[in-house]
């Protein structure tokens, strides 16, 4: 049915609660404690309140895509136990490094669709994180700058984490950065990025790419996409370091040439340079239709 709250759901052993595609504005008193997976996708929630969600410590996906959210709930980050959150198309603008740093059991992250103009360093921090998606924001930058990691403590040593585990974006596969206002990438992400596959870089302002060592590192990568950038030439060593390449979408960029080895049908497979229709250039985003609902 459809209403304005949730009211004191009495179910004190729920652990999935599905309230998508309703009016709520608020959740109301309070949520069953024991809730594993909570979708609120598609209403029209102005906040998640803390009071609530810090009592659901079990919690492990959250869906708060497609509402009215301004900002990353505090409160998130005594929810130890979060893999999955979605809380695209919403209006958030900002995040709390001090949530951030404390989910370390994420693995996936969807902030798409927002108003995010930085992101905190300490996102980078989350070494299970593996799929983030940050398309559709205002982000200038990805800031990964931060204290050294502290050696692990006996808890961590006992899970077998180590301060290598621990470096900048260290267990990313997919990362998904189009339609943001970049300039640059930050050295780390190519620095450390040994496990990413897919790198979307579609609809930014990028006008060159780091120094070609970087490159080196990046060897599982096998889609990356640079279309409609501000990028003036190929360079050359893009291909040259990066073996594994299976898709490379550079189209849209004012230059007007490729290096010559620019095709390539060697024993990893052949490397096409195409341009990707509407329904291929976006490897992170749901097959939903449809913009931010206001």
């Amino acid at each position: 049915g459809k209403g304005r709250a949730i009211g004191e759901v009495g179910f004190p052993s729920l652990t999935y609660l599905d309230c998508s595609e309703n009016l709520l504005e608020e959740l109301g008193t309070a949520l069953p404690p024991k809730l594993e997976v909570l979708d609120l996708s598609r209403n029209a929630l102005a906040e998640l309140p803390d009071k609530q969600l810090e009592l659901c410590k079990r919690l492990r996906v959250l869906n708060g895509s497609r509402n009215k959210l301004r900002k990353v709930p505090d409160a998130l980050g005594k929810c130890y136990k979060i893999e999955d959150l979605d809380l695209s198309h919403n209006r958030i603008g900002k995040m709390n490094g001090g949530c951030v740093r404390l989910l370390l059991a994420m693995t996936r992250l969807d902030l798409s669709h927002n108003k995010l103009e930085e992101i905190p360093w300490e996102l980078s921090k989350c070494w299970k994180l593996h799929t983030l998606n940050l398309r559709n924001n205002q982000l200038k930058a990805l800031v990964d700058v931060g204290p050294p990691p502290p050696p692990p403590d006996a808890r961590q040593r006992a899970r077998g984490i180590t301060n290598e585990e621990q470096m900048c974006w260290r267990g990313l596969e997919r990362l998904d950065l189009a339609h943001n206002d970049l300039a640059e990438l930050p050295a780390s992400l190519l620095e450390h990025g040994s496990k990413l596959e897919a790198l979307t870089l579609d609809h930014n302002y990028l006008e060159r790419l780091p120094r070609p060592g970087l490159f080196a590192a990046l060897a599982n990568l096998q889609v990356l996409t640079l279309r409609q950038n501000d990028l003036p030439y190929a360079p050359p060593y893009l291909l040259e370091r990066l073996d594994g390449l299976r898709c490379l979408d550079i189209s849209g960029n004012p230059f007007n040439g490729l290096p010559a080895h620019a095709l390539v049908d060697g024993s990893s497979g052949a490397l096409a340079l195409t341009e990707l229709g509407e329904s291929d250039q976006a490897p992170l985003e749901e097959e939903e239709g449809g913009e931010e609902e206001e």
